[in-house]
């Protein structure tokens, strides 16, 4: 049977296949894991503070003291749920406004991995709501509680004073994001910036597509580069002083390589996902690249094992781990104003040290009932190609000699294989998924044989 989980925690339509009982449900079963103090937040979705309430209500149900802290960003949530046994945030994200969910984390900052949500799904089974009211926990209202993580943004600073935009897109650092970087000593020009859980300004996923006002008004005021978050403030997009949307994976390895020249760590941790570009520049300045499955909640764990330096996401999800273990859009945005300030660069002339490849996708049709073993004959041909290193936490990655790269993984949710890789240039590239296409559509055949 399928987990209601996802890497995420859980998500879903409001109404449909979201509704607050399976909140409190949720609530109640990981409170009764031995959470005896459980801190509340939540975004700016119209459904929020409703399901806010009722995984207050799982919370008390379960002994628990509920501590609802109020509208604020998951990594703001989650720095606080350090003072705490846990955190629960209500948040569907990058997600429409139709959509709504719940995320766990524990008292160090981490999200939970899948592991940890199998053993709430299966509590989840026990829960009834016959309880015994001498039992109750409590309640208590804790608007405070953002001070902590503000302070701590602002002990990051000071910054030059340059002119920045910021685009919170109606979501949760609506009127902080601004509020911190006027304080860190930034002029700043906010636009989209007051809460509005319809997202009606543009989508709460800052795609480059959504951000034409935010470049339009950094070419109109002369800005030195903008930055937009995503619904919940996890997320941020960078725009360069010319308006344009950086190229996520040179800023990440702009960064990286930054982080590992002055760190004693030397361990990056990115998704098999990530661009070439990320392990030439960290390797170039003495570091080394490990790689997981895509999903923050890989890279945190990862970075625990390891004490790895820094973590990202090419969708702009990046964990700085000597401050939180929840990847921050607010807190990255900082910290990259501060790697500026000192190599006094642009942003576009401090990501155009490294570029990506050619990245290429594609599918092949394969009934799920044979993906198991099609994967395994896809790792015997691939044992054919001259590959310098080999994944196989998600499907099959191959790292060639050049550091060009395929991977070859089955959809989680459709019948298909599906295939990603990067080569330096279109021809080298085109070969390369025509290789990997190749393994899989033997692998298929000599299934079926």
């Amino acid at each position: 049977m399928l987990s209601i989980f996802g890497s995420s925690g859980f998500r879903g339509v409001f109404g449909y296949d979201l509704k607050p009982e399976l909140i409190t449900k949720i609530s109640w079963a990981f409170t009764s894991l031995g959470k005896n103090s459980v801190v509340i937040g939540w975004d700016t979705r119209l459904s929020s503070p409703l399901l806010a309430l009722s995984a207050a209500i799982g919370v008390v149900e379960a002994g628990g003291l509920a501590k609802l802290a109020g509208m604020m960003p998951t990594p703001a949530l989650a720095y606080i749920s350090r003072n705490d046994d846990a955190g629960i945030m209500i948040t569907a994200s990058h997600n429409p406004p139709e959509y709504n969910g719940i995320k766990l984390f524990d008292s160090d900052s981490s999200s939970l991995t899948p592991i940890q949500y199998s053993l709430v799904e299966q509590r989840m089974a026990l829960y009834s709501s016959a309880y015994d009211w001498r039992n109750l926990g409590l309640v208590a209202f804790s608007s405070n509680l953002l001070e902590s993580y503000v302070s701590s943004l602002l002990n990051e600073g000071p910054l030059m004073q340059r002119a920045i935009a910021v685009d919170p897109g109606g979501g949760a650092l609506c009127g902080l994001a601004s509020n911190v970087l006027k304080q860190l000593g930034c002029h700043v020009k906010a636009i989209n910036d007051k809460p509005d859980g319809l997202f009606k300004a543009r989508p709460s996923e800052p795609s480059p597509e959504a951000l034409r006002q935010l470049s339009e008004c950094i070419k109109d005021h002369s800005l030195s580069c903008g930055f937009a978050f995503d619904g919940d403030g996890d997320r941020v997009v960078v725009v360069d002083e010319n308006g344009r949307v950086t190229q996520p994976d040179s800023l990440i390895a702009a960064y990286a390589s930054y982080v590992v020249e002055r760190s004693r760590n030397k361990v990056v941790v990115v998704n098999l996902d990530t661009s070439f570009c990320v392990d030439l520049a960290v390797e170039k300045a003495g570091g080394k690249v490990v790689r997981t499955k895509v999903g923050d909640v890989f890279i945190t764990e990862q970075l625990k094992q390891l004490h790895g330096v820094f973590g990202a996401e090419p969708c702009g999800a990046w964990i700085h781990p000597d401050f939180s273990l929840c990847p921050d859009g607010l807190l990255s945005t900082v910290r990259l104003l501060k790697v500026l300030d000192e190599v006094k660069e642009p942003v576009s002339s401090f990501c155009s040290k490294y570029s990506p490849g050619i990245m290429l996708r594609d599918k092949v049709s394969c009934e799920n009932k044979l993906k198991s073993d099609v994967m395994q004959k896809v790792r015997v041909y691939a044992d054919n190609i001259k590959y310098s290193k080999m994944e196989t936490i998600d499907g099959i990655w191959l790292r060639l000699e050049d550091y060009s790269w395929m991977l070859i993984r089955p959809s989680g949710t459709e019948p298909y294989i599906r295939i990603s890789v990067e080569a330096k240039d279109h021809k080298l590239a085109k070969d390369l998924l025509e290789k990997a296409k190749d393994i899989v559509k033997k692998s298929i055949e000599a299934v079926r044989q």
